[in-house]
């Protein structure tokens, strides 16, 4: 089975003063930037004004799968193992665990899971689990900058989405704001973070190992502009990603207004052909209905005549065997001789 839910997605970050997107395609497991667009923030110039014209730009169908992310900070995660049980069950579990790991209350947070896939699919281990949890003013931000546009199918740091795709590899993700970089190693199904001044511009190979993938014309940018497309690039690809649609129910729910109705022509002519199904099938099974019951009326009016006709046959029988009881009577009386009189006693 491909690893690959679909073909294209789009992906979208941001910090504090810029956004960039970015349009990806997978032919031949085989990773391919097919268009990117980037936006710097000014007096005059909103990010979700700037998101949406990069969004316009890319000319994406509307319907395509689109992963968003700040990289920002305000957001943190934790590996966890937990033992196997329902969503319900295993969400009020990870309330409790939650307080470990942070001191901000819970009503000023937003979180969500991710269970991670494991190599061993037939393994009886406990479940493996990527906790991440937000400042509730950090993911209303969120929100905010994603507001001026149609849709957004998920959201989430970049760096929730390193495994599987990058299991037992390092990758390095920068902030090209505050010259930082942040080291994730992978290890496993938990991921090690550490940071260190931004000494030296990194190239798409050094941060994200072992990937293949053409970056179009996006390599005729500096090399320190490209590697703000690090986080962009890992979101486009976890977007193509069967973990994408697993991950919807567990991740933090998003509210209605960014929710697409996808296929909506589809969906409503499917809707439209069950309802023709089911009134045609309806509309047989009456005419049915209506031919049994006039058959059934046929053979009653049938029988009914049968047994009048029965009946009045019955009732000629008998007369005619009256009749003819008298008739040999009178008969009888009428041919029989007088007795002799030598004969009478």
């Amino acid at each position: 089975m491909s690893k690959f839910a679909r073909t294209t997605s789009i992906a979208i970050t941001w910090s504090q003063n810029s956004c960039q997107l970015l349009s990806l395609q997978i032919h031949r497991n085989q990773y391919i930037v097919t268009g990117f667009w980037v936006g710097e923030k000014t007096k005059d110039s909103s990010m979700p004004n700037l998101i949406a014209q990069g969004i316009k730009a890319l000319n994406k169908d509307e319907n395509c799968y689109i992963v968003a992310g700040g990289s920002c900070s305000g957001w943190g995660f934790a590996d966890l193992s937990m033992p196997a049980m329902p969503q319900n069950e295993m969400h009020n579990a990870l309330t409790f665990e939650l307080k470990k790991y942070t001191p901000i209350s819970q009503d000023k947070l937003h979180w969500g899971y991710r269970l991670i896939p494991n190599p061993h699919p037939h393994s009886k281990q406990p479940k493996n689990l990527k906790l991440f949890y937000i400042k509730q003013d950090i993911w209303n931000q969120w929100l905010n900058n994603l507001g001026a546009i149609h849709h957004v199918d998920t959201i989430l740091a970049p760096a929730i989405s390193l495994i599987p795709l990058f299991r037992d590899k390092t990758v390095q993700l920068p902030d090209c704001e505050k010259h930082i970089l942040y080291q994730y190693e992978n290890s496993g199904e938990k991921t090690y973070v550490t940071t260190q001044p931004w000494k030296n511009v990194l190239s798409l190979e050094e941060a994200l190992p072992d990937l293949k993938i053409k970056i179009g014309k996006l390599s005729e940018y500096p090399a320190e502009k490209q590697m703000q497309f690090i986080p962009t690039i890992l979101l486009a690809i976890y977007g193509c990603m069967h973990e994408a649609d697993k991950d919807a129910s567990t991740l933090i729910p998003l509210p209605q207004h960014l929710k697409i109705k996808r296929n909506i022509a589809s969906k409503t002519l499917s809707i439209l052909l069950c309802i023709y199904i089911v009134l045609t099938i309806g509309f047989c099974g009456f005419k049915k209905f209506q031919r049994t019951a006039q058959q059934i009326e046929k053979t009653n009016l049938k029988i009914k005549t049968t047994q009048n006709l029965l009946t009045k046959l019955s009732e000629n029988n008998k007369q005619s065997h009256s009749e003819f009881a008298a008739s040999l009577k009178q008969e009888l009386i009428n041919n029989t001789s007088n007795t002799p009189p030598c004969l009478k006693s």
